[in-house]
């Protein structure tokens, strides 16, 4: 479920595109230094969007910027800001993604590699001191990841199933909220698109996966849409209007709270989320075309031979 949050530069002011760089840099500068280099490799556009959105909650305006040479490249200077109080929430939550992730393609695959992963993740001394000093959000998504886990067992409806996935993003959101002793209105404003948000995540994942899972004969919410038309394209269609519907009302919320100076925010969610969507619709398309081509190509040899044999 990562890299659907991603920005549309060509939406951006160069400034801010900029600013985004550094900020990613900053993520990935953090990740190296509280748990290790290895660590740095798993940074998630999702994290970045989690840093900036928590920062307009936040409202914390001084930032230290800085010009460093890059670990993983001496050679290339980068401009990185630095936040140590949101950006260690963020990278703590950033593993933590990443660790269910290791542990669901284990319960999926039973990935040797996950596994190693895995282990190796849970050894982190410093990851596990901040599991326990943020122990209430880790026993909160272990309950929700239960649930959603309960869900798919049961085969749920697609609302069933994204539920759990709203419930989990607003979870980390209303977490630091609460740290922070930020508890108003606005806030809970916040907490309620992050709902919505996990809940489009969940969908255009589904979506995404939608052939890999049919080829695997795996659970994917979005097949039991063919209970009622076996159409490949229907299903798509339904999916295309979850995400287009979920999508006005993040936009439509967001646009409600009126906030100053959220360009690389609002770019993600008026037209990221767009652009996503789009790419996988392409990606879709092309798999299509290829596979009629295939079919084509098959039935071109059969006939050949038919042909020679007679």
């Amino acid at each position: 479920m990562f890299g659907y949050l991603k920005l549309d530069k060509d939406e951006l002011r160069l400034k801010d595109i900029k600013k985004y760089q550094s900020i990613y840099c900053g993520l990935c500068n953090s990740l190296r230094k509280e748990y290790g280099i290895l660590y740095a490799m798993f940074l998630t556009y999702e994290s970045v969007f989690l840093y900036f959105y928590l920062s307009l909650v936040f409202g914390k305006k001084d930032k230290v910027e800085i010009v460093t040479r890059c670990p993983l490249n001496p050679l290339i200077k980068k401009r990185i800001i630095l936040d140590d109080e949101i950006m260690e929430y963020v990278a703590f939550i950033n593993i933590l993604l990443v660790e269910i992730k290791c542990r669901d393609d284990i319960n999926d695959e039973d990935s040797i590699v996950k596994k190693i992963l895995d282990n190796i993740i849970c050894k982190n001394i410093r990851f596990v001191q901040n599991k326990e000093k943020h122990e209430e959000l880790v026993v909160k998504i272990e309950r929700i990841i239960e649930l959603f886990g309960e869900k798919e067992k049961m085969h749920c409806s697609i609302d069933e199933c994204m539920s759990p996935m709203g419930d989990f993003l607003q979870c980390i959101v209303s977490h630091f909220l609460h740290i922070k002793g930020l508890t108003d209105n606005i806030s809970i404003e916040y907490i309620s698109i992050a709902n919505c948000l996990g809940k489009w995540i969940y969908v255009i994942d589904a979506f995404d996966d939608m052939e890999e899972d049919i080829r695997n004969d795996s659970f994917n919410p979005l097949l039991k849409i063919k209970e009622n038309d076996e159409s490949e394209d229907y299903r798509q269609k339904v999916a295309r209007i979850m995400l287009q519907m979920i999508s006005i009302d993040i936009n439509k919320k967001f646009e409600q709270l009126e906030i100053q100076d959220c360009e690389i925010v609002e770019n993600i969610l008026k037209y990221g989320l767009q652009k996503t969507l789009k790419r996988i619709l392409f990606k879709k398309e092309q798999e299509c075309r290829r596979r009629y081509k295939i079919q084509v190509l098959k039935a071109q040899i059969k006939n050949f031979f038919s042909i020679k044999q007679y």
